[in-house]
């Protein structure tokens, strides 16, 4: 009995023995686990910032960037409005111009008509004596009157002819700077407008620009909800086998309490048993002495049983 209980109290350690290599296998296992995931978890951070701080960099220098555009176009419809202003105000100042030589011409004609008549009032004047002649002379009185009336025609026309001329000039003169300064203005107009053109098309590729950044930036947010998701799951692992290492933690000090426990009750077994052999031995031993020496009593009483029936046999021989 006490063999066999030795021998499954040998066995049982060795089964404890190797439970607890095996969970403390099972231990560094889970610890390298878990170091792995804090490494992931670190990394997943990480990135996350990164991406974060890069889309908003990108999207403030996007934002500045448009903002400068805006004001950029701003300034050029200022630029442009300017620019229509000072047309009209340019036509203004031609009609102005146009008004006042027109009244300066106004005036010359008003001054050239009292000359011409005076001069016609002189003109007359000369009739007036050949009138007073003309009883004597009716033949000169009308030779005087053509001379009169045909001078008077060619400063008329003369007149008229350079009235004419003064016009022709002034209106070619009125027509250039108009044209001039309409050309001018209308060249400016179209590079503000072209200018204007190329602003909003910059603006538009900015603004492109940016709807990607927003869409990338999305994506990023589908990335970093992703990830946050990953690195729960991460953490409920985590958990979960820090759970599984303190229950390993219990089990393995359990077994070790119930290998010292064992160790104990085989060191007293071992140490009970040697007692026990010790005792039977020594009973043992004086069974064989009390046997021995009722053996050799026996041993005396047969002699004399034997030394009694030679007596009689010899009693009776005789």
């Amino acid at each position: 009995d006490y063999k066999e209980e030795i021998t499954e109290s040998v066995s049982l350690v060795s089964d404890l023995k190797q439970q607890v290599l095996s969970l403390q296998s099972e231990n560094d296992t889970l610890i390298g686990t878990i170091n792995t995931f804090e490494v992931e978890k670190d990394a997943i951070l990480n990135k996350k910032q990164d991406l974060i701080l890069n889309m908003q960099e990108e999207l403030l220098q996007c934002r500045l960037e448009c903002e400068d555009l805006q004001e950029e176009k701003s300034s050029l419809k200022l630029q442009l409005l300017d620019a229509v202003k000072s047309y009209g105000n340019n036509n203004h100042e031609i009609e102005s111009v146009h008004d006042s030589r027109r009244s300066s011409f106004d005036l010359a004609m008003g001054g050239s008509g009292g000359h011409r008549s005076v001069n016609r009032s002189n003109s007359r004047s000369p009739p007036h004596r050949v009138n007073k002649s003309m009883s004597r002379d009716s033949h000169h009185h009308s030779n005087a009157r053509d001379i009169y009336l045909r001078s008077t025609s060619r400063d008329q026309i003369e007149h008229d002819r350079a009235n004419d001329l003064m016009s022709d000039d002034e209106q070619s003169l009125s027509r250039a700077e108009e044209q001039a300064l309409r050309v001018a203005a209308e060249a400016r107009i179209e590079r503000l407008q072209h200018d204007l053109t190329l602003q909003s098309a910059e603006i538009s590729t900015l603004q492109s620009t940016l709807n990607e950044k927003q869409t990338q930036n999305g994506e990023l947010t589908e990335e970093s909800e992703k990830l946050k998701t990953e690195l729960f799951h991460v953490e409920v692992q985590l958990a979960e086998s820090r759970e599984k290492l303190t229950l390993s933690e219990n089990a393995v000090q359990t077994l070790n309490k119930e290998c010292t426990t064992l160790r104990t009750s085989l060191h007293t077994l071992q140490e009970g048993k040697g007692d026990l052999l010790d005792t039977q031995f020594s009973e043992q031993q004086k069974l064989i002495a009390h046997l021995q020496n009722t053996l050799s009593e026996q041993g005396n009483k047969l002699q004399h049983v034997e030394s009694v029936i030679n007596v009689q046999q010899q009693l009776l021989t005789q």
